[in-house]
């Protein structure tokens, strides 16, 4: 792993806010998974879906201006051609990190929505899921060591946003 995107993975969790773009109340949904992940670890996470008015703990948000809260990070779990127009989104409310959900296929992942938080000093994570990295189950410790070995935990072009 890149010395890059660890520290762009360490900048993520010392996000407190984070909005989950693409929630589903499906069980093996990555949104879900990962909002139920980070909420537990004691996250204020906050799940967006225009068609998804509530889920269980409460309010699903249709867009993220509709928080009404700062949001510090976000992880897309959208279809990748949504991912543009949510990055745009989260420049608009000075969303500072970006990770877009990526693992055995391209799942959120958009070139034109990283060369967006590139060229506007996003922090964009651009592979792999915060639960490889967050107290991960024997699955995720798998698919991140072998994602690793890979050399696939690296951008070139990553800078940090403080």
């Amino acid at each position: 792993m890149s010395p890059e995107f660890k520290n762009a993975v360490d900048q993520f969790f010392n996000s407190r806010q984070i909005a989950i773009l693409g929630y589903s109340d499906k069980e093996s949904s990555p949104g879900k998974m990962i909002y139920d992940k980070l909420k537990s670890a004691g996250y204020h996470v906050y799940a967006v879906n225009p068609r998804q008015p509530v889920i269980k703990d409460g309010w699903c948000y249709e867009n993220l201006a509709a928080i009404q809260m700062p949001i510090d990070g976000i992880v897309i779990c959208a279809p990748p051609d949504q991912s543009l127009s949510i990055v745009e989104q989260a420049h608009a409310l000075g969303v500072k990190t970006v990770w877009m959900h990526r693992s055995l296929d391209n799942g959120s992942y958009a070139r034109d929505a990283e060369d967006f938080c590139h060229a506007h000093h996003i922090t964009c994570l651009s592979f792999g899921c915060p639960m490889m990295f967050l107290e991960p189950d024997f699955g995720h410790q798998c698919l991140k060591w072998f994602f690793n070995i890979q050399g696939k935990f690296r951008d070139e072009r990553l800078e940090l946003v403080s």
